[in-house]
């Protein structure tokens, strides 16, 4: 029933299902792992609080490897003295604990005796069947997965150190849930937010892609939206220059999609991505793939001139764009481009036929087309009309000077 969700993990012959109470299991047994996830409901139902006592904590310890890690949940129902019981309840079976988000006021805690680093994270993020999944089904960069990780230092979190731990004998979660009037963990948060740090992040993350820090800002907008998690990321962030890091984490997006999608769209916006990084050469091939797919494909042909026209490929742009007009011909950018390309090559008379049509059509308040046919007024000696042209441009705008000089219309 649940095989869509958990990759058929019944049917799987390295997993061995063992049905047992898990209090029991771990008192039972000697077998060490290297991991152990609880995943039972809230403990907000009393029932599952007991997997919150420092008994169980230190049974899960035993059963762990000297390396292992154990890890739980909590959430904002429990409330804020809610959440210093567990972390002092964990603190004294555990040295280490690291705090991700799932969501705003949903958090994973991740406990060992070892430092928190991540050990295997290529491992795992790389592997094709979770990476494919969570693309294909729910558009989640599996290499971002780390940058859920907040602090690996949960325990300088705790508001009360002094405080009574969670035990089988004396259940202080229970008593305190059951007297709770009001849910929340705003005084939590508000530690944890003020601990962010990204030298901490880099320590426990040894493998950081190109697009650092601006993928982790990209995982958190994507995950939990304008939450305070992000808001505080984003303010100790504001000063370092990521415009070009964001553009890298976005073609980062954009070719996983390419790659486990395979929609010719997909591959469209993976081109255009490395247009906006300046990476022509590579653009255009993505392009010409996107068009043997699907010759008709909407700005692909433009964008492709684009390419070409920036790389000095003038004839393979005019190609390009007569093409785009073909398919679309109200492109305006298109049409420019052409009355453009044509003053380029020299094919002054052209030029004029191109750009005249374009401006009775488009351009009235277009300032270059009217520099761009001035020059060809120019070449072709009609220099009252190319000085009407430049004087109609300046005065549809001040800064048009500045293009008007360096196009060398103005004497």
């Amino acid at each position: 029933r649940m095989a869509q969700w958990n990759f058929a993990i019944e049917s799987n012959p390295h997993v061995n299902i063992v049905v047992d109470d898990a209090i029991h299991y771990v008192k039972a047994g000697a077998e060490r792992y290297s991991l152990i996830l609880n995943t039972v409901t809230t403990p907000l139902y009393f029932s599952s609080s007991k997997l919150y006592t420092k008994n169980f904590f230190d049974d899960v310890k035993g059963r762990l490897k000297r390396d292992g890690v154990y890890v739980t949940w909590m959430d904002s129902r429990i409330g804020d003295a809610g959440s210093d019981i567990i972390l002092r309840s964990l603190q004294k079976s555990f040295k280490h604990c690291a705090v991700l988000y799932v969501k705003s006021a949903y958090f994973l805690l991740i406990a060992s005796d070892q430092p928190l680093t991540m050990a295997q994270q290529q491992a795992v993020i790389s592997q094709p069947q979770l990476r494919e999944n969570l693309m294909a089904k729910h558009d989640i960069m599996s290499e971002w997965l780390p940058y859920h990780l907040m602090t690996t230092d949960a325990f300088s979190l705790i508001g009360n150190s002094e405080g009574v731990v969670n035990t089988a004998d004396y259940p202080a979660l229970e008593f305190e849930i059951a007297s709770l009037q009001e849910s929340g963990i705003p005084a939590f948060k508000k530690r944890l937010r003020a601990h962010f740090d990204m030298t901490e992040i880099e320590q426990a993350l040894p493998e950081l892609s190109a697009s650092f820090p601006a993928d982790l800002l990209a995982q958190v907008h994507e995950r939990l939206g304008n939450a305070s998690i992000t808001r505080r990321w984003e303010r100790l962030l504001r000063h370092k220059q990521l415009d070009h890091k964001k553009e890298l984490a976005e073609l980062e997006l954009r070719k996983a999609r390419r790659d486990v999608k395979k929609r010719v769209r997909d591959m469209h916006a993976y081109a255009y991505q490395l247009m906006k990084l300046d990476r022509y050469a590579e653009a255009i091939t993505v392009f010409k793939t996107v068009l043997q797919k699907e010759p008709a494909h909407d700005n692909a042909y433009y964008n492709l001139g684009v390419s070409y026209e920036v790389l000095g490929e003038n004839e393979l742009a005019l190609n390009s764009f007569n093409h785009e007009l073909a398919i679309d011909p109200e492109d305006q950018d298109a049409s420019f481009r052409i009355g453009r390309l044509q003053v380029k090559l020299h094919r002054y008379e052209q030029a004029l036929l191109n750009l005249n049509e374009y401006i009775k059509t488009y351009g009235k308040n277009r300032r270059k087309a009217y520099f761009y046919r001035a020059l060809s007024n120019r070449a072709l000696g009609h220099d009252a009309r190319a000085e009407a042209d430049v004087m109609q441009a300046m005065r549809l705008g001040e800064k048009e000077k500045v293009m008007a000089e360096q196009l060398e219309l103005l004497k």
